[in-house]
């Protein structure tokens, strides 16, 4: 079976285009027995370092970064699922809530002529 750790959901947020905070995060993946090979489905706007592969009881660690597919977003919170899939059963998945927040303008003022 497919451990996934932490079992907390992520969230990232930021000013359109950028930057985003954190920008990147890990889980833990490992196996109860034996190995069980993966594969993990993102939201566009975040990569994993690995996104399938074989673990076994000894832990790998899989990093997540956002990506520049964030930099194009409009505000919104943008809530997703990363899904670890164990490719042995394809019932067998974990999911995980990531949510990036993109803020709105943060000064519209810097862009508008001062009154006189």
């Amino acid at each position: 079976m497919l451990q996934v750790t932490p079992v907390t959901k992520i969230a990232a947020s930021g000013p359109p285009g950028g930057p985003f905070s954190p920008s990147s995060f890990s889980y833990t993946l490992s196996a109860t027995s034996g190995s069980v090979n993966y594969s993990i489905t993102t939201p566009s706007w975040l990569t994993a370092s690995s996104t399938s592969g074989t673990v076994t009881t000894s832990s790998t660690n899989i990093t997540f970064t956002i990506n520049s597919g964030a930099d194009k977003l409009l505000p919104n919170a943008y809530v997703n699922s990363i899904i670890f899939n164990s490719t042995a059963n394809s019932q067998a998945s974990t999911t995980r809530v990531a949510t990036l927040t993109v803020t709105g303008v943060e000064s519209l003022g810097a862009l508008m002529p001062s009154p006189e």
